[in-house]
């Protein structure tokens, strides 16, 4: 993924991005990009310097956001669309991210069980890890 001199300036829509339309929670963290990479999800997030934390990295709230917005939507399309909740999230940090740094979510659905989903997933300033994931996505509606 080509990133500009000033992230600053990075626009994700100039790089074959979409905006997710949210609200509540979502909205105020977002807003929430995806995109299909070689027929994969990606999810992402433009960092502000309204997610930092005192010590001026993002906060580990911000990333865990991500976490669960990129793992939820792959259960949801791996699901053909069921609502779902998440049960279990595990989240590892590798490295800190700075506001204004483009945040990607690069998920992985391992399972799909008649009640639950298995997911894990990387999350990736340009080609370095700052963060994995992985957890269990409880189906609210009955399996088709």
């Amino acid at each position: 993924m080509s990133q500009p001199t000033r992230e600053s300036d990075f626009d994700p829509s100039d790089h074959g991005w979409e905006a997710l339309q949210q609200d509540g929670y979502e909205a105020l963290v977002g807003p929430f990009w995806t995109r299909h990479e070689m027929g994969a999800l990606q999810v992402a997030l433009k960092t502000r310097h309204e997610h930092r934390n005192r010590n001026g990295a993002v906060h580990g709230g911000v990333i865990l956001s991500l976490a669960d917005q990129g793992l939820g939507l792959a259960v949801l399309e791996a699901t053909g669309g069921l609502k779902q909740a998440t049960i279990q999230l595990d989240l590892h940090f590798v490295a800190a991210t700075r506001p204004g740094q483009f945040v990607v979510c690069i998920p992985k659905v391992d399972r799909v069980t008649s009640g639950v989903a298995f997911v894990r997933g990387e999350l990736k300033v340009g080609d370095r890890l700052v963060a994995t994931a992985e957890g269990i996505w409880k189906y609210v509606e009955a399996k088709r």
